[in-house]
């Protein structure tokens, strides 16, 4: 679970650096990255799920549910939470590529 934790982790700090972002935007500038950010909050949470019902499988000595449940967490963690990073991107740099589209296409 080390690995899925360590993705967790990162995750994480990808969601509190979009948040502080987020909580300081204009609105106009929150706007085209707002389903970017719900990705990341669902995606971290649903791992952060994963990892601690895995955690409690570990936790009661349930050994074979606890490799599945370790196992689950560390696909979704390589598969899903490796990724969340790269939707921070997504939720703070587009407010202005489209704010320039919009004006391109109303001045047509």
């Amino acid at each position: 679970l080390k690995s899925a934790a360590g993705h967790l982790a990162s995750a994480l700090d990808a969601v509190d650096a979009a948040t502080s972002w987020v909580l300081a935007a204009s609105p106009a500038d929150r706007l085209p990255g707002a389903a970017a950010y719900l990705d990341m909050l669902a995606t971290v949470t649903g791992g952060a799920i994963l990892v601690d019902t895995a955690l409690s499988a570990v936790a009661v000595g349930a050994d074979d549910e606890a490799e599945r449940r370790t196992s689950l967490a560390r696909v979704f963690a390589v598969n899903r939470l490796a990724a969340v990073a790269g939707r921070q991107a997504a939720v703070e740099g587009l407010g202005d590529v489209l704010a320039d589209g919009r004006a391109t296409v109303l001045s047509r």
